[in-house]
Parts: C-alpha cells; structure tokens; sequence
C-alpha cells in the first residue's frame, strides 16, 4: 500500500519532531529547567538562540523567517 500525502506528511512532522525534542531534552537537562513547562521550556529555549544570534552577529529574524519557510515547505510537500 502506498502512502498518501497526509501520511507522508505526518512522517515526516512526526520524524523532525523527535529531532527537534532530542534538543529541547538537552537544552532542559543543561539548564536545569527538566520540570518546566514545556511552553516555558521553549520560550527560554528561543530566547537563547536569540543570545546566540546576537553573539555571532546574525540577525535573528531571517533564520526564524527561513524556518518557518522551511516547516511549510515540508509540511505541505515543496521540498
């Protein structure tokens, strides 16, 4: 049986999740933050990047821009 768009689809949001999870389990580990909420987990999460962003030089909107370009990319199948 092949598989259709939708379960295509949920493969792939379901495959990058758990990458995205194994990063958020140890920025939370390293930040002591384990028992936080996960919304809050994320939030300071973000908020780091942008720290990094600031420290490398590199405007941080662009890379969130390309993201979410990307995520909708692969979300609806324009790889």
């Amino acid at each position: 049986m092949r598989a259709g768009p939708k379960s295509r689809r949920s493969t792939t949001t379901s495959v990058r999740a758990v990458r995205a999870a194994d990063g958020m389990i140890a920025y939370a580990r390293r930040c002591g933050t384990g028992t936080e909420e996960l919304p809050t987990v994320f939030a300071d999460f973000l908020g780091d990047a942008h720290h990094l962003a600031d420290a490398l030089g590199v405007d941080s909107v662009m890379p969130h821009a390309m993201g979410r370009g990307i995520f909708a990319a692969e979300l609806y199948g324009a790889e």
